[in-house]
C-alpha cells in the first residue's frame, strides 16, 4: 500500500481473487475488500458457497490494533463507515452467515460452518 497506493492495492486484490476463482473450486478466501473489488458473481456461478463470519466492530478494532496493523484501504472513510458498508455487502452476498463474538476458537467457528453446510 505504501509503495503503490490504495487504488493499486484494491486493483491487485480484486485481480488475485478473480484469478483464484477461475482456477480453483476448493479454496477458502478471506479478504476484507474482496467483496468490493472482485467478481463475486463469478465465484457463485462456479458453485462457490459464500460464508460471512460476522464479528462485532469492537472485536475487529481490537484485533487490528485500532486499524493500524493491517493493510486496510479506507478510501477516505472512517473505520466504522467502512465496516458498516462492508457488513451490508457481505451480508447480502452470503449464502451463510455465522455470528461470532470473536472469543470462539477457530475450531469452533469452523465446526459451525461445517455443521450448517452439512459437510460432516
Amino acid at each position: 500500500i505504501d509503495a503503490k497506493g490504495d487504488q493499486e492495492f484494491t486493483k491487485i486484490e480484486g485481480q488475485a481473487f478473480n484469478e483464484i476463482v477461475k482456477k480453483r473450486s476448493d479454496i477458502i478466501l478471506a479478504t476484507g475488500g474482496s467483496i468490493c473489488y472482485s467478481n463475486m458473481s463469478e465465484a457463485r456461478a462456479n458453485g462457490w458457497t459464500t460464508v460471512y463470519i460476522r464479528v462485532p466492530y469492537k472485536v475487529l478494532e481490537k484485533r487490528t490494533d485500532a486499524w493500524t496493523n493491517r493493510g486496510i484501504v479506507f478510501l477516505g472513510k472512517t473505520p466504522k463507515e467502512l465496516f458498516d458498508e462492508r457488513a451490508v455487502l457481505y451480508g447480502s452476498a452470503a449464502d451463510l452467515v455465522i455470528d461470532t463474538d470473536g472469543k470462539e476458537s477457530v475450531h469452533n467457528v469452523a465446526k459451525k460452518i461445517i455443521d450448517k453446510l452439512n459437510l460432516n
